[in-house]
This record gives C-alpha cells, structure tokens and sequence, in this order.
C-alpha cells in the first residue's frame, strides 16, 4: 500500500466539527475536531483532559487547547505514517510515532516546548480514540486516555529533557502580562 493511500484527500466540516478520514492497518479511522470557528481554521484539539480543581475544590475547570486545522490534521498525519510502518499497533508504537515527531520536531527548531509536545500528544489520544471506535464501536476510556497521555508525556520528559523547554513566569511580579521566559526542563528538575 502506498503512503498516500493512508489519507483522505480532504478534511470534512460539518456541524461544528472538522473531520478526516485515514486508513491505519486496514482500520478506517475518523478524527474529528470540534471548530473553534465557523469556517474551521482552527479547532479544539485537547482529548482526554481531567478537570482541574479551583477555589478549594468547589469549582472545577477544564483547560482547551486549540490548533490551525491544517497544522493538526499534519501532525495527525505524521504519526499516523509513522505508526502504520510499525509491525503492530499498541503502547510501543504509539511511543515510538510520539517520539519520531517530538525528534522531528527538535531537529527543526532545536527545542521543544510544552505546549508543542502537548499538541503532539493530543494528536495521538485522537489517533488511540478513533482506533477504539474503529475496532469495538466506542470511544477510548477517558480515564485510561488522561493517564495514557500523562505516561506518554513523562516518557518524552524522560528521553528529551535538555530539548523540552517550559515557560517560567514571574510570581514575584505585580503585572500579570509580564513576560516570561523559557527554561528547559531539566533547568526546574
């Protein structure tokens, strides 16, 4: 099967979501994004997020990351090639396509920061998701897919710790729009 044959022509957007069809392993597989806008250019991306609890708990908070379209549906498409070379499908590859981007990704900027690995994992936990609704009709528990991504996540904390950069404010600072600075990782470990 050639390498073009893995992807759809062109992304779908339909009644506030934007959706792309791919074949992974004889799998179709359906990732779909909610819009942020009307016409599609950027979409919600963030999947299996755990709430984040405020004010002592009595309120909670879910964050959301969104991402140009076209820049996620790539991102989708790189691990997605990536993983469809693998013998077969499961945490391994899944680590291995993550760390083949991240690798990517490094060579091309000399860093990687949070938020770009973020974007990279949720890409992924779109990919395990839609892999679930391909083989047994439902979607990936959502409390296995928030774990998934943090293992994924301090796994390439782990391999790439002088490459992984951070953003370190200033909590001294009596502006909240003070700039902040990036520091690697392995700076606040």
């Amino acid at each position: 099967m050639g390498l073009f044959s893995i992807f759809s022509n062109k992304a779908v957007n339909s009644g506030g979501y934007t959706s792309k069809t791919y074949k992974l392993k004889n799998m179709k597989l359906i990732i779909k994004a909610e819009n942020v806008d009307a016409p599609g250019t950027k979409v919600y991306i963030q999947l299996f997020t755990r709430p984040i609890p405020l004010y002592g708990g009595t309120v909670e908070a879910t964050s959301r990351q969104m991402a140009d379209t076209t820049e996620f549906f790539a991102d989708v498409e790189g691990l997605i090639s990536f993983m469809h070379k693998s013998p077969e499908l499961g945490k391994q590859s899944s680590y291995d396509a993550l760390k083949n981007s991240c690798t990517k990704h490094i060579q091309q900027y000399g860093r990687l920061i949070d938020t770009d690995l973020d974007m990279y994992l949720y890409c992924l936990m779109h990919i395990v998701n839609a892999v679930d609704v391909a083989c047994i009709g439902k979607n990936f528990d959502v409390n296995k897919g928030a774990a998934l991504f943090q293992e994924m996540k301090e796994a390439m904390y782990e391999t790439f710790p002088r490459y992984i950069f951070v953003n370190r404010y200033n909590p001294l600072s009596p502006n909240p729009f003070d700039k902040y600075e990036l520091v690697p990782l392995s700076e606040l470990r």
